[in-house]
Order: C-alpha cells, then structure tokens, then sequence
C-alpha cells in the first residue's frame, strides 16, 4: 500500500517507474471527500509509456525519467502482490 502522506499521482507514476514496486496488480484512485474510487491502472499504465516515450527509453525495471505536473487531492493506491 502507498503511504497516504505522498499518494497523489506524481509520486505514484515515479514510484512504478523507479521500481518502488515488486508485482503491482493493481493502481486504484480514490476520493473520500467526494465519496469515490475507480482502478486506474490502465490510465497510469498509459502515462507510464507515455514517459517512456518522450524519454525515448525501453521498459526496464532499473530505467526512469522524470515528468513534472500539478498535484491533486485525489489519492493514488498501488496493490501489490504479496
């Protein structure tokens, strides 16, 4: 689980592309404050080419780049296997 302090979006795509992650399974976005959530792994999945792309980089698990871009009060959860 992400720890609630630095789940926003950001931190969360930087966290998969750096490897922070062992197996996720799963990203999913929450709102308590506006009483919903949704599974946003393809949409993160998505950005992460995306990066990957502007970066002009292969997939590997030991290869990052770094984008910058606002921050939300949605929070952003990985699901891991354990």
């Amino acid at each position: 689980m992400t720890d609630v302090a630095e789940a926003d979006l950001e931190t969360t795509i930087t966290d998969l592309m750096s490897g922070q992650y062992s197996d996720p399974v799963r990203v999913v976005a929450y709102n308590t404050a506006e009483h919903w959530s949704e599974d946003a792994s393809e949409d993160v999945a998505r950005e992460i080419m995306r990066r990957l792309d502007l970066c002009a980089v292969s997939i590997s698990p030991t290869r990052s780049c770094r984008h910058r871009s606002g921050r939300s009060s949605t929070v952003i959860s990985v699901l891991t296997v354990n």
